[in-house]
């Protein structure tokens, strides 16, 4: 289980730095997006986006297809709904505590397959 201790505070997402981390199989990051203004002037504020994809790989050297995002609000109760979303993420299981590339591979004929 993931506790909000466990994330760091808000201030370190504030410069502009990720945060990565595992629970047994399931592997997270949290990032800040900054405040975004569309063409229509419509100001959209900034938020946590968080990710979770299976383990074994980095960030960055995982298949898009095998990662799930979701933004909260940059706040206190914001952090707190991350937190709760990364346990029911893990909670929803099928994370692998050791998975091969093949594994892998396989993982992601299944969800084309769909």
């Amino acid at each position: 289980m993931i506790k909000e201790s466990d994330i760091l505070s808000l201030n370190y997402y504030n410069y502009g730095q990720p945060f990565s981390g595992s629970c047994q199989g399931m592997r997270y990051r949290l990032i800040k997006r900054e405040q975004e203004q569309q063409e229509d002037g419509t100001v959209i504020p900034p938020v946590l986006h968080v990710t979770v994809w299976p383990e074994p790989f980095s960030f960055e050297n995982t298949d898009k297809a095998l990662m799930k995002e979701k933004d909260f609000e940059f706040s206190g109760e914001g952090k707190e709904a991350a937190v709760a979303w990364l346990n029911d993420m893990y909670g929803q299981g099928g994370w692998p505590e050791s998975m091969t590339y093949s594994q892998l591979k396989k993982i992601r004929k299944d969800k084309d397959a769909v």
